[in-house]
């Protein structure tokens, strides 16, 4: 029963999120194009690891020092 909302939940949330995807301008700035870039870094580095069985603590650190660069980055950019 709890899947069954869980999933209702899901699929009421995709048309919103679409549509707000498709209608909502998209202006991104360098703070927001930053916090992408390392997210689909990490992201890649996680995902490379899963699939070849050698996620660990190394990998994990890695991925925590994204948040690091991150908050130097915002603040070399004057963002914060």
């Amino acid at each position: 029963m709890l899947a069954n909302i869980t999933g209702a939940m899901v699929f009421q949330l995709c048309i919103p999120v679409a549509l707000g995807l498709a209608y909502s301008p998209w202006h991104l700035t360098e703070p927001e194009l930053l916090a992408g870039t390392i997210a689909l870094v990490s992201s890649a580095i996680l995902y490379i690891n899963v699939c070849d069985s050698e996620l660990g603590r190394p990998t994990l650190m890695i991925s925590g020092a994204a948040y690091a660069v991150f908050i130097a980055g915002v603040g070399y950019l004057g963002a914060l």
